[in-house]
């Protein structure tokens, strides 16, 4: 889709500048004012130690009207981008435009700038390598993990005139609950007790004694070791729970139950307004002096149960472990993400907070003529 020729555009690498900080900042409050973000997470995520090598963002900017006394210009739109999967998987993580100058091809433009420059980054990073997919949404760091279900029927139908299409796999949910009064279902207890008891099971916080064994395990059956491998070298070992054998003390599952002050709660974009319906607010005013409540949230994430031991409760009994020490230790809500198994959190009383569908270029990461 060609731009307006009356609309003149310029388009550049986003710095990690204090100016550019405050440009997207303003820019993100005017495009996405339900999903708003405070300041310093954002900054946080942009600039955070593990992440920021592997972003590339851009930011479109208009010039002031000729007949302004103004000779300086306007940011108008922007797009965040990351690099994942060592360098094999682009990630379009958000994409937004000021309302007024939708409709004049800007989106087009930055979503060209941003493929071309995720394309340019993986050749970088492989030594000549082409990118295998391009996807909408992210996973480190978690704006969206996919298109928002609530965006309707025009974004989508935006994303499939540009070569996208959503895939057939399941609807991705984030869920919360609130854990003031109950952490779960008084029978989910009783359950939980008995597995424990039957199966030989204990938890216990991670440790740097079990940290290789949790390492191998986490490479040989999952794809989320690297959150295991940041905490580790935060040394908030704390932050994860894990399952063992009675018997043999053998790790048998490893589940993240960060609490406000874990890492990695800097790569979770919306993590603070999870609990806003919870908590009663109408999770559209945020920010400094907005006079909003602040709650302390915790994050359960990266469940895993290695293979042998699937099917024996495991899970279920870690994940209520998890959730005891975080209200322990002065948690009153927590979050998960990106769900894709059904009726196994809402058993422990989680409700859904948003809903997103799965989202790729068709053609692979160089497409098809976009």
């Amino acid at each position: 889709m060609a731009i307006q020729a009356s609309l003149e555009i310029s388009i550049r690498l986003f710095t990690e500048s204090d100016e550019d900080f405050k440009i997207l900042c303003s820019l993100w409050g005017e495009t996405f004012p339900k999903w708003t973000v405070d300041g310093d997470l954002l900054r946080n995520i942009l600039h955070h130690p593990f992440l920021s090598p592997q972003g590339r963002h851009f930011i479109a900017f208009h010039p002031a009207p000729s007949d302004s006394d103004s000779d300086s210009t306007k940011a108008i739109g922007f797009i965040l981008t990351y690099l994942g999967d060592e360098g094999k998987k682009g990630y379009i993580s958000t994409l937004g435009v000021l309302p007024e100058y939708r409709g004049k091809g800007l989106g087009s433009l930055l979503l060209e700038r941003g493929m071309a420059g995720l394309r340019v980054a993986a050749g970088e990073k492989t030594g000549g390598g082409k990118l295998e997919k391009i996807v909408i949404g992210s996973e480190t760091p978690r704006f969206w993990p996919g298109l928002p279900v609530t965006f309707g029927e025009d974004v989508k139908t935006w994303w499939g005139r540009r070569g996208f299409k959503k895939s057939n796999g399941p609807i991705i949910k984030d869920l919360f609950k609130d854990i003031r009064t109950e952490v779960v279902p008084p029978d989910v207890k009783d359950k939980v007790e008995r597995v424990v008891k039957e199966k030989g099971l204990r938890f216990s916080p991670w440790d740097e004694r079990g940290y290789e064994k949790c390492m191998e395990k986490q490479g040989a059956n999952f794809s989320w070791a690297k959150a295991y491998a940041v905490l580790a070298a935060s040394n908030q070992y704390h932050e994860v729970m894990v399952a063992f054998d009675t018997e043999t003390n053998e790790q048998l599952g490893w589940t993240l139950m960060c609490g406000p002050e874990a890492i990695v709660k800097d790569m979770f974009a919306f993590m603070p307004i999870s609990g806003d319906v919870a908590f009663g607010s109408d999770g559209q005013v945020h920010g400094e002096g907005t006079g909003r409540e602040e709650r302390k949230i915790g994050l359960i994430a990266a469940v895993g149960v290695d293979k042998k031991a699937r099917g024996r409760g495991v899970g279920l009994a870690m994940v209520v472990r998890a959730m005891e020490n975080l209200k322990e230790r002065g948690v009153e809500g927590v979050f998960i993400d990106s769900v894709a198994i059904r009726d196994f959190y809402e058993k422990l009383g989680f409700e859904m907070r948003w809903e997103y569908e799965s989202w790729e270029l068709v053609g692979g990461g160089e497409g098809k003529g976009v």
